[in-house]
């Protein structure tokens, strides 16, 4: 079932906190999920229907599907793994077609309201390693990737991706100062297991 996603806005404007970000997150990432569980079963279903045709071509000898020597029984197996496929495709892309739509639409309103703004984020859930940090290493040339242990960090909202269930952390000017080769940090925000939090985001 697909969460109905917060309104952003109000007579007076969108609605920017900490809460309605984790919110309209969580719901965006719901979304997305229940479309891919949709298409999954979609495609089971459409396994299955190949399935009972393969196992009556089996019954019977020949290279091909004799449709007339079918048993009724079988018959009405095969009508209805067939028409169970075709509902699930047709409810499978009307899903995803959906979410695709809505998470265009929200990822647009989440990066014209959030992109700059000052956040502290705090981790929720450390067994995940819900963040990222990102060194510049002189010697390569490249990022050299590392997990934020302690507990929480604060920076800039750069990019937001529903898609890949994260955002990118500018470090703040202090955490600059004392770790200038810090380029940038990346927080997981859902939990793709359980679609729970694995951080908090507040604005600051």
């Amino acid at each position: 079932m697909f969460i109905k996603l917060p309104g952003f806005k109000k007579a007076d404007g969108p609605i920017i906190s900490g809460d309605t970000f984790m919110a309209d997150f969580t719901a965006a990432v719901t979304n997305l999920t229940t479309a891919a569980t949709a298409q999954s079963m979609a495609d089971q279903s459409e396994q299955d229907a190949l399935n009972t045709i393969n196992y009556v071509g089996a019954q019977q000898a020949g290279s091909s599907l004799a449709l007339n020597a079918i048993a009724p029984e079988l018959q009405r197996a095969i009508v209805r793994s067939s028409l169970d496929a075709h509902v699930q495709k047709a409810q499978s892309e009307k899903i995803n077609s959906f979410a695709a739509e809505e998470m265009m639409r929200m990822e647009a309103e989440m990066k014209k309201n959030y992109i700059g703004k000052k956040v502290r984020i705090s981790i929720v859930d450390k067994a995940f390693n819900p963040l990222e940090s990102y060194w510049w290493n002189p010697n390569t040339g490249e990022f050299d990737k590392g997990n934020v242990k302690f507990g929480n960090v604060k920076g800039i909202i750069e990019d937001i991706s529903l898609e890949k269930d994260l955002i990118v952390i500018k470090p703040s000017l202090g955490d600059k100062i004392l770790m200038p080769k810090r380029k940038f940090i990346v927080a997981y925000v859902i939990k793709p297991d359980t679609l729970l939090p694995a951080i908090n985001l507040s604005l600051n």
